[in-house]
């Protein structure tokens, strides 16, 4: 049995239809229609009910798709241990959150890239309690992320930078009292669902701030674009890395200091572990940079 038919077994899977499946495995849907009609016939078995438009996984198949990603990643795992020189080469499947996307992570990948070209990143971009179910079925090798609030043991966690929560608002506000800009303007909360959000209900919480909630959003870029314009306040992770995106804003320490991780998670059993900690030290590499940078230029902040 080709390991390939499991490959794209798992992309239907993941992706819903032959025809995004066969983007993700870089053939045509015409070869993934055949690739899984040979993989019934060495299995002897139905994986697909075929009498619907678009044709679905059936009982049995979505049954074989966790088995199918193991022995996926035994093989991977089997071919860096036999070809170590090779292990920095090859696909890797990135999940990110948005707010890395603007200078952290290009800058970070770009470092990387320039010592290991052979090596083709396929980036997902999601909220981070998104990329947790992601990564833990094997859809992505390693996601940059919040710091979970619970971490299984088959997970590995890394951090790479340590982000304070602050107050974000606009510059056109002159106040610098972080419990007053609260009180007096409409808040825009981080989605309740995220690592943060939760985070900043305790803050909340323990400051006893009954806030006039304007909005909620789960992308801090969002976050930052709404605060630009001075439509409200916000509790936020001041970025590691920052660009233009935040020229417009600034940022207000809280009176009790509070931080998220931010990291790379992955799974124990990664046959991808060399690209990990190569991505990791690129990323160190890229905040330790930003801190020289902001000790020399005038930044957002107060």
């Amino acid at each position: 049995m080709a390991i390939k038919f499991l490959r794209t077994l798992i992309a239907i899977s993941e992706k819903g239809n032959f025809s995004d499946a066969a983007d993700q495995v870089c053939v045509s849907p015409a070869a993934v229609s055949q690739q899984m009609k040979k993989l019934e016939e060495i299995l002897q078995v139905g994986l697909f009910d075929r009498n619907k438009r678009t044709p679905e996984l059936t009982i049995t198949g979505k049954a074989l798709v966790p088995k199918a990603r193991e022995i996926v990643r035994y093989y991977d795992a089997m071919l860096q241990d036999v070809n170590n020189q090779d292990a920095m080469r090859g696909e890797f499947t990135l999940g990110a959150v948005s707010s890395s996307l603007a200078s952290l992570l290009p800058m970070s990948i770009k470092a990387l890239l320039h010592e290991h070209p052979e090596i083709h990143i396929r980036l997902v971009t999601a909220p981070s309690h998104d990329l947790l179910p992601q990564l833990d079925r094997g859809a992505i090798d390693a996601a940059i992320m919040s710091k979970p609030l619970a971490l299984r043991q088959h997970f590995k966690w890394q951090t790479f930078a340590q982000e304070e929560l602050v107050v974000m608002c606009s510059k056109e506000l002159l106040s610098s009292d972080p419990l007053e800009l609260l009180k007096n303007n409409p808040y825009i909360r981080m989605s309740r669902y995220s690592v943060v959000g939760v985070m900043v209900d305790d803050i909340l919480h323990q400051h006893k701030l009954n806030l006039r909630d304007a909005m909620e959003l789960s992308s801090l870029d969002n976050i930052t674009s709404m605060v630009s314009h001075n439509l409200g306040v916000a509790i936020v992770p001041r970025p590691c890395v920052m660009d233009h995106h935040y020229k417009d804003v600034k940022f207000i320490p809280l009176p009790t200091v509070t931080s998220r991780s931010m990291g790379i998670l992955s799974r124990q059993d990664n046959p991808k572990v060399t690209i990990v900690d190569g991505l990791l030290h690129a990323l160190k590499q890229t905040t330790v940079s930003f801190k020289e940078h902001e000790t020399n230029e005038s930044l957002p902040t107060e």
